[in-house]
């Protein structure tokens, strides 16, 4: 990740270095963690995740001499991710509320094979915790995965977000206190 951003801040200060290789590199690094937080706010819509991904890296693409390369690129990516999700969601709720037939939201398929019992007890709880996450407010459901699966501090959370870092801090105090109460409710 170091070595993208010497890069990076490379080709933006002197202007040596190939654009293209250098977002072949970002997208190689990024996309898969983009698209999976964009498919935690639109899930079972897996078409718009992939459009809404190309978005994100079409407009990192064309805003790259902008990046100041001086802050963090990660959180530079997920503000884009983020904005393009808003943008998004802002357009779709005008266009649904004119359009009241919305299609039911389809869950992925569980496999009709059974599970070995070790895996078995990790798909249970990962189905808790997927349960758990598409119960949880848009915003909390993105502080959860900042936090957790791309292991972005609080501060840059806020950041990405634009809230206080107060009360991202809160929110994720909230989520895990929220969790261990399903799971052990599971285990009764």
């Amino acid at each position: 990740m170091e070595d993208i951003q010497r890069r990076l801040r490379t080709f933006i200060l002197t202007g040596r270095g190939s654009q293209e290789e250098l977002f072949e590199v970002i997208y190689r690094n990024f996309a898969g963690r983009v698209r999976l937080y964009i498919q935690l706010r639109l899930p079972g819509r897996p078409d718009r995740c992939d459009d809404l991904t190309q978005n994100v890296f079409y407009r990192v693409y064309t805003r790259l001499s902008q990046y100041n390369p001086f802050y963090s690129l990660s959180t530079w990516i997920f503000s884009i991710a983020h904005n393009t999700l808003v943008d998004h969601i802002r357009t779709e709720s005008r266009t649904s509320a004119r359009q009241m037939d919305e299609p039911a939201l389809i869950d992925n398929a569980v496999s009709p094979y059974g599970d070995p019992p070790e895996q078995l007890i990790e798909s249970e709880a990962a189905a808790i915790v997927s349960n758990f996450m598409k119960q949880l407010s848009e915003q909390d459901r993105q502080i959860a995965f900042l936090r957790f699966y791309e292991g972005i501090p609080i501060k840059r959370i806020g950041r990405i977000m634009d809230i206080p870092a107060g009360t991202v801090k809160y929110r994720i105090y909230s989520i895990r206190r929220r969790l261990k109460r399903r799971m052990e409710e599971e285990d009764e």
